[in-house]
């Protein structure tokens, strides 16, 4: 099942609604403005830690006007791409959070079948530091060379193309170095089309508190229930309470409860009603869920 959320004239006018494709498509004027529209978001994978036979590994894919930005990179990330009818040399960007093998495994696979897809167009990557090891070690160990331009920058401000700007900034997961991202999308006319940030892994604390603030879209880590704060604590990540907290801080107007627990898997709604008891616009991400900005 694929569900979609939407929103209409840009997130100023907000509206927002589920399409389930189970249900018979009908084209009307609604649903053809969301099909017109320039800017999406699509969960690839929403886990935490582990997948499960719902979900897969963190993963996050942007579009704006032909350009794919890719948000971590789980195992299993280029599988999710190909059941959306997604090519994996349409992506542009990819833009890793954090270290962990939940948000890179499925990296060198995903570079793998770029190459073997005869890629020609560089191909950007931001991180933290140390993933050039990594992949230069997948790579000797399988006998691989990607046979194009592969681009590895430390988090820092870059623009793709004059009209997507991605802004890192620093979270808080334990002793990891982590980072989250802004996005901004610039529309024809100069404006701002859209604000998107994702937390990637992290506790709530001030680091990115000012970051992020005036995002229209936030998508945070909301690993546990609000009365697990404590391992929340423990294990650098969020409650969906907390995530909520945030999203009404900075004035966000969608949150999207991201990285859940499998302990979840058969409650998400658990975490949905407590944290729109802070933030009525809260939503958990699952896997194939499309949201056009």
């Amino acid at each position: 099942m694929v569900s979609e959320l939407s929103s209409f004239e840009g997130i100023s006018m907000f509206y927002i609604h589920f399409l389930f494709t189970l249900k018979p498509y009908t084209i009307t004027e609604e649903t053809l403005a969301i099909e017109m529209s320039d800017a999406w978001i699509m969960f690839l994978g929403t886990s935490a830690g582990v997948p499960s036979k719902g979900r897969g590994l963190p993963s996050i894919l942007m579009q704006y006007r032909g350009k794919y930005l890719l948000f971590d990179a789980g195992e299993g990330v280029q599988l999710s791409l190909f059941r959306y009818g997604i090519g994996a040399s349409k992506i542009d960007a990819i833009l890793i959070t954090h270290l962990h093998g939940d948000h890179i495994f499925g990296l060198p696979g995903l570079i793998q079948t770029m190459g073997m897809e005869s890629r020609i167009k560089p191909l950007l990557i931001i991180s933290p530091p140390q993933l050039k090891e990594f992949l230069e070690m997948s790579f000797r160990t399988t006998g691989f060379s990607p046979g194009f331009n592969i681009e590895l920058l430390e988090p820092s401000r870059i623009e793709i193309n004059n009209y997507i700007t991605v802004t890192p900034f620093a979270t808080c997961h334990g002793e990891v170095l982590s980072y989250g991202y802004l996005v901004e999308g610039m529309a024809t006319d100069g404006g701002k089309r859209f604000s998107l940030a994702y937390t990637g892994d992290t506790s709530p604390c001030d680091k990115y508190r000012e970051s992020v603030k005036g995002a229209e879209v936030l998508i945070h880590d909301s690993t546990f229930s609000g009365d697990m704060g404590e391992e929340a604590i423990a294990f650098g990540h969020s409650t969906s309470i907390q995530a909520a907290a945030i999203a009404k801080e900075i004035g966000a107007k969608v949150l999207f409860l991201f990285h859940i627990s499998n302990r979840y898997s058969d409650d998400l709604y658990t975490l949905e009603k407590e944290a729109r008891r802070f933030f009525p616009m809260s939503y958990v991400a699952r896997d194939g869920m499309k949201f056009y900005l």
